[in-house]
């Protein structure tokens, strides 16, 4: 992991918050099967982060998958950024609505959907309950 200057944050003189910025790249090898809510395979994923704090939990990957279809129920409210590909994303209730590279989707936990994979797809996502 290569470590960035550290950036400040704040507009007092006598308080100043700081971080650590970090980068971090995804081995191909450790991409897994990814299985939907109801136990349905849809592409691959490389989990980076899957932890509870309190009562809230926090998932976050990249996901990949081919040309294909499934439904998809969001068990938590979801946030992605399309990284490449062409996604299509029927709500059901009609809605429907299509995402490519640098396009953003968000949806609320319990949205029933369908996934039409339109080309080959990776996305990076957040998850939270």
């Amino acid at each position: 992991m290569r470590r960035f200057p550290r950036e400040k944050f704040g507009n007092r003189k006598d308080r100043i918050v700081t971080r650590i910025v970090c980068k971090s790249n995804i081995d191909v090898g450790e991409y897994e099967s990814f299985l939907t809510a109801d136990d349905l395979p849809a592409g691959d994923v490389a989990w980076l982060r899957d932890s509870v704090r309190g009562n809230q939990t926090y998932k976050a990957g990249m996901w990949r998958a081919g040309v294909s279809e499934c439904p998809y129920y969001f068990a938590a409210d979801e946030t992605f950024v399309m990284i490449e590909g062409v996604l299509q994303i029927m709500l059901d209730d009609g809605q429907e609505f299509e995402f490519r590279a640098g396009d953003t989707g968000s949806f609320e936990l319990g949205t029933h959907s369908t996934w039409k994979v339109v080309e080959p797809v990776l996305h990076f996502f957040i998850q939270t309950t």
